[in-house]
């Protein structure tokens, strides 16, 4: 052998020893608790129709660092609600919650999710029940209530619309993010809804891993058998966001006034998913009212400034999605009701309604959430 093949073959094996090595100190450093504390789809399982659901009977922490510490309890049916029977009793008007991450409690305690204060502010005359599953978008939403929530009778389908990411989530159409399963909805010639991507197929590897590293796109393979990678993946992702200062990594999209028209497109699809609902609980003899949250971009002028200020070059317009969904659910005949004036006035007051670092709703922004509604939900089922 010459001597020059034997160098190669040496510093090869040195370098795979290095790197076995280094993978070692990775696992033993990077213990996995952050993937499993840290991560909210432990909570939740593959499903072929909805991508995915609520996993049953589960208890754990959700923790993200310094921001919370959260217990999650989940029932016999996957919703993080206590154990409830899908009969009405007698007398009691029954409200379904529909929504995603704001709605399934992220970050809060489960008595202290908006749907809990609901329930306290009704009474016993209500039964209030939270089906939010993270992630959800309103076509999903939709599934979810003809497949699972109307085997529960309710009187009122209150959804919760979060303007940050509701209109592309229907679309599923950025291969960079949506590398985890859900069903796609479109329109085709005749302007009908269709649903793409029925049964869906189940993902390799971990589930619930591959929801939580779905931002890693094309690298996820990599990134679910290495924690040397994982640890490199994350310093230098966070080196080119400190360098290249995109937009895209602090300004969402669906701000800039440059992409109303796609937003447009979407809420196309928004509003004929929207009537698949409202015709359904006709149907069902219920009614629908849809609550539109917010996202701390909309209640914090002082975090408009600052974005406004590190990108001078880019039109931005704060109520664009908020209006685009409020437009869609009126085109869909749905009764609206807009949470940002309560949660504006809080944070004028400098109450935080919104985490720092998380865009999810505060115990404030929750409790305020759920008073504000209450009132509202009692009404309009006074008015029947």
């Amino acid at each position: 052998m010459r001597p020059i093949v034997k160098i190669l073959i040496i510093n090869g094996i040195f370098m795979l020893v290095i790197l076995a090595i280094a993978e070692w100190a990775a696992r033993k450093l990077f213990d996995n608790a952050f993937l499993l504390e840290g991560n909210q789809y432990v909570f939740f399982e593959f499903d072929e129709q909805l991508g995915w659901r609520g996993k049953a009977n589960t208890k754990g922490m959700f923790t993200r660092g310094e921001e919370f510490s959260t217990q999650v309890n989940t029932n016999r049916f996957g919703m993080r609600e206590r154990e409830v029977r899908k009969k009405k009793e007698d007398g009691v008007i029954r409200i379904a919650v529909l929504g995603d991450s704001f709605t399934w409690g992220f970050g809060v305690e489960t008595d202290e999710i908006y749907t809990a204060v609901m329930q306290r502010e009704l009474g016993s005359r209500f039964e209030v029940l939270n089906f939010g599953v993270s992630g959800y978008g309103r076509g999903q939403q939709w599934l979810q209530l003809e497949s699972q929530v109307a085997d529960f009778s309710a009187d009122l389908v209150l959804i919760m619309a979060y303007p940050g990411n509701d209109l592309y989530d229907n679309l599923a159409d950025d291969l960079a993010y949506e590398v985890y399963p859900r069903p796609r909805f479109s329109l085709d010639d005749k302007g009908q809804l269709v649903v793409l991507g029925q049964p869906v197929k189940p993902p390799l590897g971990d589930f619930s891993e591959r929801l939580f590293m779905r931002h890693t796109g094309e690298w996820m393979g990599v990134y679910m058998r290495s924690y040397l990678f994982r640890v490199l993946y994350q310093v230098f992702a966070s080196m080119q966001k400190s360098w290249e200062q995109n937009p895209a990594d602090y300004l969402n999209p669906i701000y800039q006034q440059h992409n109303r028209q796609k937003l447009k497109e979407a809420a196309r699809v928004e509003t004929a998913i929207l009537k698949k609902i409202r015709s359904f609980c006709r149907a069902q003899g219920c009614k629908v009212l849809e609550a539109i949250a917010t996202t701390s971009e909309q209640v914090r002028p002082a975090l408009q400034d600052e974005l406004r200020k590190r990108f001078p070059d880019i039109p931005v317009d704060w109520e664009q999605p908020a209006r685009i969904l409020t437009e869609a659910a009126t085109r869909a005949g749905v009764d609206i009701y807009d949470l940002a004036p309560v949660l504006k006035a809080a944070e004028e007051r400098g109450e935080r309604t919104h985490r720092e670092k998380d865009f999810h709703w505060t115990p404030l922004g929750n409790r305020l959430v759920g008073e504000t509604l209450a009132p509202v939900v009692r009404n309009m089922m006074e008015r029947r």
